[in-house]
């Protein structure tokens, strides 16, 4: 027997339009084979066949279930009036309104004997095949009689009406929960998910009370309707009652019901032989679950065995070191992967208020340092080569440290680029949302009390248990690793998410100057503690008010051995401290020592000899001693300054032309500079990059147009060559 579309492939034109009609469809416009297709969906789906079941007798139901239970599924026609107890004329009718529903196929067929000869033979030989003859027969396709045992099934199982979401999408294949999922935009991954992934990304949406609310607000008025009609009747309503209440044409009570439980809004279920449409109860009535409390995050008593503080400006400190030994250096990268050589980073290290602890393949702090400056744009990479931009001077001299932490605080908060140094398993992080974790590791901590030392373990097993999947979704989660691999990611959390919640704390935040950390005897991180000063910047997300600073206060003492002690570092005066004087150590307080070379070094970079002392003379605490002060004099005038200017020499042979070209309007302005009588410097014009002539040409031709012969000479691989 043929398939369930080959039998509708089979029939005419006519015919399907027929059972078009007959299951209360929308007009179709389509052709022949387009129609049986559609049909032959329509067929395939339960609830459609529900709608078709509920149209027929009880006679109809005990003959298709009769049906069901004989050979091959079909019967000889002339054979049912006794089977069924019935006359001819009412078998006839029977199975025409069957036919009509598209449910069973009556055709003639070459028989021998009870038995139906295979179509094959029947193409091959004729019709009548060795004395066969032509009888009717009624039939049911597999896939029909398929869908009518699992409704069968139903309609014995006890109603569905108590059932959790889980519990009801056990009834349900992986085609029809994928569908569900799409009609709520979750991204089905290829290949497929198995049947329990999606069922719990699906439970993960319908478990939450306000997606519901949001969804149900935005039906449509029709569905719309017919779920508050159910909501209204105590969440559940039998179909009769339904189609009396709801008042609208049936292919439109339809088409609601079905939009209504693709979103598995509203679902169906048979009690006493009659067919319910209900609301899920965990719906009706969303279920919160009652969370275990997650484990508090517990103080520690005794302070850790090694702590480690920083300043709340240590990271602006150390990027105005890297930005001033960039300025004053000519700092090459490597060609391999544009880092800086290991020889400059051990330098710039040896410079830093808080170094990095340098090994082979890592130098994580300065990594971060370096990554900022190039973020805000301080440095940039140009032809290899390492260079400070032109926002340089402004951020150091106008922002001060405070401005500094917080700007470095939000970008260290929102920055995508940026990953806590750790070493992330089969790239399993780069897929992950870091910032939205850091974002909730800092409203943690932004609840802790401000200076009391807390266990780093129980941070970690807090989020273990209160949340998860702080870096991604469980939904994302399931998506990027499978059902199957739950288990192993819950098993691997503490190594996975738990060490980059730690590294958070441990690098991040605490580079930033806004927590302590503390280590036990053998070098384990254990402990933190959030600084006071720390605590509104972190409960703010660094939106609050920046702290008041004393601008009168000054922040150097200067000594007769020329060394200059730092007592109140302030981001604007560090910045010009460094132009002229060199890291000596830093300790409780930092030491900067004022040499000849660095004086030289400062008035060669464009900072004078006045500069210098009148900046010491504002900043020190003391009187600038005056050995110190004429030391710094007596380098200064010990620079033997040559300026090399790369020039063009206007020659003429009349010293009256040069007069004339210096009083014009339209020459005037290329003169720059009168050396002789007949000699000038002059200012070249502008070019671009789609001029035809140089700069040289140009200036030729304007003065050509103002009447004069002007002869260009330009410079070729070190000759002169004329041109008019």
């Amino acid at each position: 027997m043929k398939n369930l579309l080959g039998r509708l492939m089979g029939r005419s034109y006519d015919d399907l339009k027929k059972t078009t009609a007959a299951l209360q469809l929308p007009l179709f416009k389509g052709g022949q084979n387009e129609l049986a297709v559609m049909l032959y969906r329509e067929l395939m789906d339960e609830t459609a066949v529900k709608w078709i079941w509920d149209e027929m007798s009880s006679q109809e139901h005990q003959f298709l279930n009769w049906l069901m239970e004989q050979r091959g599924m079909a019967a000889f026609v002339d054979s049912l009036p006794l089977a069924l107890e019935s006359s001819p004329a009412e078998v006839d009718a029977l199975l025409a309104n069957l036919a009509r529903l598209g449910v069973v196929d009556v055709e003639e067929v070459s028989t021998r004997g009870n038995r139906v000869l295979a179509a094959q033979y029947r193409f091959a030989y004729g019709a009548n095949l060795g004395g066969g003859e032509e009888r009717r027969v009624v039939s049911l396709s597999n896939e029909v009689a398929r869908v009518l045992k699992k409704l069968g099934q139903e309609l014995l199982a006890p109603p569905r009406f108590d059932a959790s979401l889980s519990s009801l999408f056990d009834y349900y294949e992986l085609g029809q929960l994928e569908q569900i999922a799409l009609a709520w935009k979750l991204k089905i991954s290829q290949p497929a998910y198995y049947k329990e992934e999606i069922a719990d990304l699906l439970l993960e949406i319908l478990s939450q009370p306000e997606r519901i609310a949001a969804a149900i607000g935005s039906l449509p008025a029709g569905p719309k309707a017919i779920y508050n009609l159910i909501c209204n009747k105590g969440g559940r309503i039998n179909l009769t009652e339904l189609r009396k209440q709801a008042g609208m044409e049936e292919s439109d009570l339809r088409q609601h019901l079905r939009y209504l439980a693709q979103r598995f809004l509203a679902l169906e279920t048979y009690f006493e032989a009659r067919r319910y449409f209900f609301i899920p109860k965990d719906i009706m009535q969303p279920h919160v679950p009652i969370a275990n409390e997650p484990p508090p995050i517990e103080p520690i008593a005794r302070e850790p065995a090694v702590t480690r503080i920083v300043p709340p400006y240590a990271l602006a400190w150390d990027i105005l070191t890297v930005l001033n030994f960039v300025q004053q250096n000519s700092v090459a990268l490597t060609a391999q992967d544009s880092r800086l050589p290991k020889r400059l980073i051990k330098r710039i290290n040896e410079m830093m208020l808080v170094p990095s602890e340098l090994t082979d393949d890592a130098d994580d702090r300065l990594d971060l340092v370096l990554h900022a400056a190039l973020s805000l744009d301080l440095l940039r990479h140009d032809a290899g080569n390492l260079v400070v931009t032109p926002r340089t001077d402004d951020w150091a001299a106008n922002l001060t440290f405070a401005a500094q932490q917080r700007r470095l605080f939000k970008l260290w908060l929102d920055d995508v680029h940026w990953f806590e140094p750790l070493v992330y398993v089969g790239g399993y992080w780069w897929s992950g949302n870091v910032t939205a974790g850091r974002k909730k590791v800092v409203e943690k901590l932004a609840s802790l009390e401000a200076g009391c030392w807390y266990s780093a373990l129980s941070l970690m097993r807090h989020f273990e248990q209160a949340d998860p999947y702080l870096f991604r979704s469980k939904a994302d989660t399931l998506r990027y690793i499978g059902y199957r691999n739950l288990g192993r990611f819950q098993e691997e959390w503490p190594q996975r998410e738990g060490r980059v919640i730690l590294k958070i704390v441990e690098t991040g935040l605490h580079w930033l100057g806004l927590v302590d950390v503390g280590y036990d005897d053998e070098g384990q991180f254990v402990a933190f503690r959030v600084k006071p000063e720390a605590h509104e910047l972190l409960a703010t997300n660094g939106d609050g008010k920046l702290p008041k600073t004393d601008s009168m206060r000054k922040m150097l003492l200067l000594q007769p051995n020329f060394e200059v002690l730092v007592f109140h570092p302030e981001s604007g005066s560090l910045w010009r401290l460094l132009k002229f004087a060199d890291l000596t150590r830093h300790d409780m307080v930092s030491a900067y020592t004022i040499t000849k070379e660095s004086v030289v070094r400062a008035v060669e970079n464009g900072t004078s000899v006045s500069e210098i002392l009148k900046f010491l003379a504002e900043q020190s605490q003391r009187e600038v001693p005056q050995n110190v002060a004429r030391s710094i004099e007596d380098w200064g005038r010990s620079i033997k300054r040559v300026r090399l200017t790369d020039a063009t020499i206007l020659e003429v042979d009349d010293p009256n032309v040069l007069d004339e070209l210096a009083a014009s309007r339209k020459t005037s302005t290329y003169l720059l500079r009168r050396l002789s009588p007949t000699l000038a410097l002059v200012n070249l014009p502008e070019t671009n990059a789609w001029s035809r002539s140089s700069a040289l040409q140009k200036l030729a031709k304007t003065l050509k147009t103002a009447g004069y012969s002007a002869l260009a000479l330009e410079r070729a691989n070190g000759n002169g060559r004329e041109r008019e």
